[in-house]
C-alpha cells in the first residue's frame, strides 16, 4: 500500500478496478466511477485480465497528520508490485507532483 499527501480525484474511464484501504475495506469501481481521497493509505488492483484506465488529478494539500505524525509521500512506491510483470519497469518524478511510469 502507499499514501499520497495530496487531494486526489480519480475517475475510472475504462474497465474495472478495486481500491483497498488499510482498514481492510475494498470497493469495486467501474467506468464512470470517481473517488476523492486525501492521505488515504491504499492500493489499486485489477480483478480481470482486461485493461483498466484511470484518470487522476492530484492537488497539493495541507500536510496529512496521522497520530500526530506528518506523513510523507509514497506515491507509486508499490506500482511495480501490482502492475503487469514486464509492463512497467520503473517510474520517476518529473516535476512537483507529476510522476511518469515507463516501459522498456
Amino acid at each position: 500500500m502507499h499514501r499520497s499527501i495530496t487531494l486526489d480525484y480519480i475517475t475510472v474511464t475504462q474497465g474495472v478496478v478495486t481500491l483497498s484501504t488499510d482498514d481492510g475495506s475494498t470497493v469495486t469501481l467501474r467506468a464512470g466511477d470517481t473517488v476523492v481521497q486525501r492521505g488515504t493509505m491504499h492500493k489499486w488492483g485489477n480483478p480481470s485480465d482486461e485493461w483498466a484506465r484511470l484518470t487522476s488529478v492530484m492537488v497539493q494539500a495541507r500536510p496529512v497528520v496521522v497520530d500526530g505524525k506528518e506523513m510523507e509521500a509514497d506515491v507509486l512506491a508499490d506500482l511495480l508490485s501490482y502492475s503487469v510483470p514486464g509492463l512497467v519497469r520503473g517510474y520517476e518524478r518529473c516535476d512537483g507532483f507529476v510522476w511518469k511510469a515507463y516501459r522498456d
